[in-house]
């Protein structure tokens, strides 16, 4: 029988060790790599640390223009 732990790797394995150590953890887009689909990052950061995570993330999101991205299929603005 399959664990937990095998599972989580199996699903997400570049993101499962901050998942399991519980540091804090960002993924990110950073270009698109066929026209359609985001290629992305993942930051890591020492625990208690997520306001750096996220502060770090918001700015290369805006630098690299995610933050006015839309995909083709799009509900709107959560209100």
């Amino acid at each position: 029988m399959e664990t937990w732990g095998e599972r989580g790797h199996a699903f997400a394995p570049f993101s499962y060790i901050c998942n399991v150590s519980g540091q804090p953890a960002a993924s990110l887009p950073v270009q698109l790599n066929d026209g359609e689909h985001p290629c992305a990052v993942q930051l890591a950061g020492h625990t208690g640390k997520d306001h750096l995570i996220l502060q770090v993330a918001a700015e290369l999101e805006k630098e690299f223009g995610w933050d006015q991205y839309r995909p083709p299929i799009w509900a709107g603005d959560l209100q």
